[in-house]
């Protein structure tokens, strides 16, 4: 609903980072809260100053960015033939990004 404001608490948003990473076996990106976990970047930013900071306080530690978080084209075949053989069918791009390790990201 527009022009409904909700206030996300700072324990609602380290609940959210806790349960994406439980999801994905990792600590979620800024880009994965957004996306799955439905809280704007703008949001952890008035409630923490950064996404590293709202992550800290979820206790982990912060996702790597660039180079050093690349993958292999073997673990991103690897984790799409396995949504592959669960969907039992080709994943569009859409059902990979919900559902995939490694979605892509959208400038």
């Amino acid at each position: 609903m527009r022009g409904v404001k909700t206030t996300i608490t700072r324990e609602e948003i380290i609940s959210a980072i806790q349960k994406l990473a439980e999801d994905l076996g990792r600590t979620p990106t800024a880009q994965e809260l957004e996306d799955m976990g439905r809280i704007t970047r703008g949001v952890v930013a008035r409630r923490f100053g950064s996404h590293g900071a709202a992550v800290r306080a979820a206790g982990m530690e912060r996702v790597k960015s660039g180079p050093g978080r690349a993958i292999s084209n073997a673990q991103l075949l690897e984790d799409w033939g396995e949504l592959a053989r669960r969907l039992k069918k080709i994943p569009t791009q859409g059902e990979y990004d919900g559902e995939g390790k490694y979605p892509s990201r959208r400038a």
